[in-house]
Protein backbone atom coordinates (compact mmCIF):
# COMPACT_ATOMS: atom_id res chain seq x y z
CA UNK A 1 0.00 0.00 0.00
CA UNK A 2 1.59 3.62 -0.67
CA UNK A 3 1.99 6.33 2.17
CA UNK A 4 0.28 9.27 1.52
CA UNK A 5 1.25 12.83 2.73
CA UNK A 6 -1.39 14.70 4.32
CA UNK A 7 -1.32 18.51 3.83
CA UNK A 8 -0.57 18.73 8.27
CA UNK A 9 2.71 16.73 7.42
CA UNK A 10 3.49 19.08 4.69
CA UNK A 11 2.84 22.13 7.05
CA UNK A 12 5.11 19.78 10.14
CA UNK A 13 7.61 19.21 7.63
CA UNK A 14 8.28 22.49 6.10
CA UNK A 15 7.98 24.81 10.10
CA UNK A 16 10.75 22.01 11.74
CA UNK A 17 12.82 22.53 8.94
CA UNK A 18 12.36 26.52 8.72
CA UNK A 19 11.97 27.12 12.38
CA UNK A 20 8.56 28.54 11.29
CA UNK A 21 5.39 28.66 13.47
CA UNK A 22 2.51 25.79 11.67
CA UNK A 23 -0.32 28.21 11.58
CA UNK A 24 2.22 30.82 9.46
CA UNK A 25 3.34 27.48 7.10
CA UNK A 26 -0.28 26.69 7.18
CA UNK A 27 -1.81 30.28 6.18
CA UNK A 28 1.27 30.52 2.52
CA UNK A 29 0.39 27.30 1.61
CA UNK A 30 -3.37 27.78 2.18
CA UNK A 31 -2.61 31.35 0.14
CA UNK A 32 -0.35 29.43 -2.49
CA UNK A 33 -3.27 26.76 -3.33
CA UNK A 34 -6.12 29.48 -3.26
CA UNK A 35 -3.62 31.93 -5.87
CA UNK A 36 -2.93 28.81 -7.99
CA UNK A 37 -6.57 28.02 -7.88
CA UNK A 38 -7.56 31.50 -8.76
CA UNK A 39 -5.52 32.27 -11.37
CA UNK A 40 -5.67 29.18 -13.58
CA UNK A 41 -7.89 29.51 -16.64
CA UNK A 42 -8.90 27.91 -19.98
CA UNK A 43 -6.32 30.05 -21.35
CA UNK A 44 -3.87 30.34 -18.86
CA UNK A 45 -1.57 28.04 -17.01
CA UNK A 46 0.30 28.17 -13.56
CA UNK A 47 3.44 26.85 -14.10
CA UNK A 48 6.22 26.46 -11.54
CA UNK A 49 9.60 25.85 -12.89
CA UNK A 50 11.06 22.36 -11.68
CA UNK A 51 7.68 21.49 -9.46
CA UNK A 52 4.73 21.57 -12.48
CA UNK A 53 2.32 22.85 -14.51
CA UNK A 54 -1.39 23.34 -13.22
CA UNK A 55 -4.17 23.87 -16.72
CA UNK A 56 -8.01 23.79 -16.68
CA UNK A 57 -9.35 20.68 -18.16
CA UNK A 58 -12.80 21.03 -20.13
CA UNK A 59 -15.22 17.92 -19.57
CA UNK A 60 -18.13 18.13 -22.03
CA UNK A 61 -21.66 17.24 -21.24
CA UNK A 62 -22.13 13.49 -21.71
CA UNK A 63 -24.74 11.24 -20.30
CA UNK A 64 -23.73 8.41 -17.75
CA UNK A 65 -25.59 5.70 -15.89
CA UNK A 66 -26.96 5.70 -11.73
CA UNK A 67 -25.06 2.51 -10.57
CA UNK A 68 -28.30 2.09 -7.87
CA UNK A 69 -31.28 1.54 -10.35
CA UNK A 70 -30.00 1.62 -13.86
CA UNK A 71 -31.45 4.93 -14.95
CA UNK A 72 -29.79 6.99 -17.92
CA UNK A 73 -28.67 10.38 -16.60
CA UNK A 74 -26.78 13.81 -18.44
CA UNK A 75 -24.06 14.85 -16.83
CA UNK A 76 -23.27 18.43 -17.22
CA UNK A 77 -20.27 19.77 -19.05
CA UNK A 78 -17.53 20.96 -16.14
CA UNK A 79 -14.20 22.25 -15.92
CA UNK A 80 -11.49 21.09 -13.10
CA UNK A 81 -7.83 21.82 -12.59
CA UNK A 82 -5.13 19.08 -13.43
CA UNK A 83 -1.91 19.38 -12.18
CA UNK A 84 1.18 17.76 -14.52
CA UNK A 85 4.50 16.70 -12.63
CA UNK A 86 7.99 18.24 -14.26
CA UNK A 87 9.91 15.44 -15.22
CA UNK A 88 12.89 14.80 -13.03
CA UNK A 89 16.17 14.29 -14.96
CA UNK A 90 17.92 11.08 -13.40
Amino acid sequence: MNKVMALADLINIVAEERGLKKTDVKAVLQLTFDQIAANVTPSIDVRIHGFGTFKMRERPARKGRNPSNGEVVDIPASSTIVFKATKIKK
